[in-house]
């Protein structure tokens, strides 16, 4: 069976990593991560704290590419973050970052 790669966009990290499905449960370790990137929410110029999606697509690319430097995958997955989103125009664009979701503008919002 093809590897596959894995991207998580973690709160503090990005990585990628590549995983030997074959081996997981060897005693060997079955991930290989290629590429980490340390980030947070930057403030943006109206105040909010939002996601610099621009670097972080730049270092997903920069993980895919080291990943697949070592053969084909079957697959690639990506896991985000759970509660932050972007909002897309007609033609599929980003409209903006998206929030980080330690950003204030929720503050004071409670469920029931």
């Amino acid at each position: 069976m093809l590897p596959v790669i894995a991207v998580d966009l973690g709160a503090g990290s990005l990585r990628v990593a590549r995983v030997d499905l074959d081996r997981i449960g060897d005693r060997n370790e079955p991930v290989e991560v290629v590429h980490r990137y340390a980030h947070s929410p930057v403030r943006s110029s109206d105040g909010s704290l939002r996601w610099d999606w621009p670097r972080l697509m730049t270092e997903v690319e920069l993980g895919l590419e080291l990943a697949l430097q070592a053969g084909s995958v079957a697959s690639i997955g990506i896991s985000a973050w759970g509660v932050d989103y972007g909002l897309i125009d007609a033609g599929g664009r980003l409209t903006s970052p998206p929030f980080a979701y330690r950003d204030s503008r929720t503050s004071g919002w409670q469920s029931t």
